[in-house]
């Protein structure tokens, strides 16, 4: 698999665990009960009216934080600041796009989707090392 498309494909998980996040997010802030808080229906139909531009936003800052250059062959607490500091920045960007639209969610949306964010991203990427090493282990088992 070439770089170009492996790069893709962490693009689109990103983009899934991007949305993802606000789900959960969601679900934590309204306990679980998220059909019946009308405040929550208000903010599942605002995150569904804006949920491109903000997976485009959160996507371009992380491109912009060179998060999609690094595949990390080698994980290291310099690629975690990375997703933490990309994730603090894409938080912030998110926020100006929905203050600029006259939109915006409870604090604690921003708060839990940031912490999501990260948790989810970084399992992204450490989950492609750990398969790799293991791909490798496997097959230098297989040899022996």
């Amino acid at each position: 698999m070439t770089k170009s498309v492996k790069q893709l494909f962490l693009i689109i998980f990103d983009a899934i665990a991007i949305n993802f996040s606000f789900y959960l997010a969601f679900f934590v802030r309204f306990e679980g009960d998220i059909i019946h808080f009308s405040d929550a229906v208000n903010y599942i139909y605002v995150y569904s009216s804006m949920f491109i531009w903000i997976t485009l936003v959160k996507i371009i800052v992380f491109y912009i934080f060179k998060m999609y250059s690094s595949l990390w062959r080698y994980a290291s607490v310099e690629e975690l600041f990375q997703v933490v500091l990309a994730s603090v920045v894409a938080t912030a960007a998110t926020v100006s796009l929905l203050t600029a639209f006259g939109l915006g969610f409870p604090r604690s949306i921003y708060l839990l989707t940031f912490i999501f964010d990260t948790m989810l991203l970084g399992s992204i990427r450490f989950s492609y090392r750990f398969f790799r090493r293991n791909r490798r282990l496997t097959s230098y088992f297989k040899k022996t």
